[in-house]
């Protein structure tokens, strides 16, 4: 049997042992799936996520960083709010603890750090700080998220954690 062969833009599949059915099906799903990431890069996406503040259901802002954790800024995805907003506690988790050291992360809000500095300490998965007494974050703000330290190596254990999420209530 001939080499059967078809492209779409730079992906080409050419193999002798791949029947025409197959290859008239694999091109149809690549030609769709082209057409929408066409679709999606043409569309303006902003890095900023707009949520609802104190409007919406929960009350609640989440932000989230999957995955080993270091040292970073702009960890989490930026947010703004759509109203002025107040929380009054802060909550970072991580599903497993650092070891050897604590994690460190800075809220920002509008470019000024927010709040207290938050640290889960070195074999815990979870820290609570009060922020009743910090400032609203101002409507359409940006919020952002450091990471400013992680977990470090102390007799031989290292983990710097993993799997953060800050909650403000």
């Amino acid at each position: 049997m001939p080499a059967s062969s078809s492209s779409l833009g730079s992906l080409e599949v050419n193999d002798t042992s791949v029947s025409q059915q197959f290859l008239q099906k694999l091109n149809d799903r690549l030609r769709r799936i082209s057409t929408i990431v066409s679709s999606i890069s043409q569309t303006n996406v902003s890095n900023t996520v707009q949520v609802g503040g104190t409007n919406s259901a929960s009350g609640e802002l989440i932000l989230t960083v999957p995955g080993t954790l270091a040292v970073e800024s702009d960890a989490a995805p930026a947010v703004t709010l759509g109203s002025n907003t107040t929380f009054s506690s802060a909550i970072a988790l991580v599903k497993q603890a650092p070891q050897g050291a604590a994690i460190t992360l800075q809220l920002y809000a509008g470019g000024a750090a927010w709040g207290p500095p938050l640290s889960i300490a070195a074999g815990a998965t979870s820290t609570t700080v009060n922020v009743s007494v910090v400032a609203a974050i101002p409507a359409n703000a940006i919020i952002r998220l450091d990471i400013t330290q992680v977990g470090a190596t102390l007799s031989g254990e290292s983990f710097p954690g993993s799997d953060l999420t800050v909650i403000l209530r």
